[in-house]
């Protein structure tokens, strides 16, 4: 008989060449994962314009101020001492209050001086923190932009392997689906040239089959035919001879059946009705029944089973045969 084989797709040259191109530029030009070439200098200065503590001046830690106090006390030292000498002179050369209050006047006016320089100072140290949140700010605005513009460079290169993935992808695809589509058709074909071979196998097989049933011999026929007979026959003796051993028993038992029936049912039956009993079919159900010990009601169904009447009418059945 024809055999047709599992339907099993197998991949052509073409299909894995396309697979194998698109696996290789996959793989290969996979760009990396983005990271701007100044990084470290962008993450360094947004750490110090954003962690960067909010304004706060020292005068005493100021390297101006330093400088200013140095000045103005060494100049009110000088003055103080011109002063004091000046104010001796005045009195003889000789010293007094009067010369160390001038010396301490033109001291502290040096001092006044200092610290009328403060002032300007503050500002001067505000202006110097202002400046410098303005270059921080600055300088992380253009190292954003920076960072905004390779970027997009990596994302259109990234869009580029993208869309020829996709492409290669596409082309695997549609060649799998001719392939497929080819030798779906292909084992079609195949498919119906098997299945009209079997057909005509089967054809042939049955053709022969009638050929040999019609050429038996017609003595082997016979044979069989009276083969069969010869076992119904036989069968249908054994059965009978089963039946009559059965009977038999039932005869057996007959006399003790009868006597023990008339003396315990007598009044119920006439002499007519009990030999009817004895000639009926049914007789055998009777017998069952009292080997059995059937309810009274029971016996009442095996009478009228017997009569061949209906249970329900079993009072008027007699009371016509007792009317006749």
């Amino acid at each position: 008989m024809a055999t047709l084989q599992q339907k099993k797709y197998t991949e052509s040259d073409k299909v894995k060449e396309a697979y194998q191109n698109y696996l290789d530029y996959k793989d290969s030009n996979l760009p990396n994962d983005y990271v701007f070439s100044q990084d470290e200098l962008l993450k360094a200065t947004q750490d110090e314009l954003f962690n960067k503590e909010d304004f706060s001046y020292d005068v005493e830690s100021d390297p101006l101020y330093g400088q200013y106090k140095s000045m103005y006390t060494d100049a009110g030292r000088s003055a103080m001492e011109d002063s004091v000498g000046n104010a001796s002179a005045l009195t003889g050369g000789y010293g007094n209050s009067y010369a160390q209050t001038a010396g301490i006047s033109a001291y502290n006016a040096y001092l006044g001086k200092l610290n009328n320089v403060i002032p300007q100072l503050y500002d001067a140290a505000y202006s110097r923190y202002n400046d410098e949140l303005d270059r921080l700010e600055h300088k992380l605005g253009y190292l954003s932009d920076q960072n905004k513009e390779e970027y997009s460079r990596y994302l259109d290169g990234y869009n580029a392997y993208t869309n020829e993935v996709n492409a290669l992808r596409e082309l695997y695809l549609r060649e799998y689906d001719n392939d497929i589509a080819i030798q779906d058709s292909e084992w079609e074909s195949a498919y119906k040239i098997a299945m009209a071979e079997q057909q005509r196998e089967i054809a042939n097989a049955e053709l022969g089959y009638k050929y040999y049933a019609a050429n038996q011999s017609q003595a082997q026929f016979e044979a069989q035919l009276a083969y069969q007979k010869e076992l119904d026959a036989a069968n249908e003796l054994y059965r009978q001879e089963q039946l009559a051993v059965e009977r038999r028993k039932v005869v057996n038992q007959n006399s003790q059946f009868w006597a023990e029936f008339n003396s315990d049912h007598a009044e119920k039956y006439t002499t007519n009705e009990l030999y009817a009993l004895r000639g009926n079919e049914y007789w055998f159900d009777l017998i069952a029944a009292l080997d059995y010990n059937y309810s009274d009601d029971e016996m009442v169904r095996l009478k009228a089973l017997t009569l061949g009447v209906e249970p329900e009418y079993l009072d008027a059945y007699f009371a016509n045969k007792y009317a006749e």
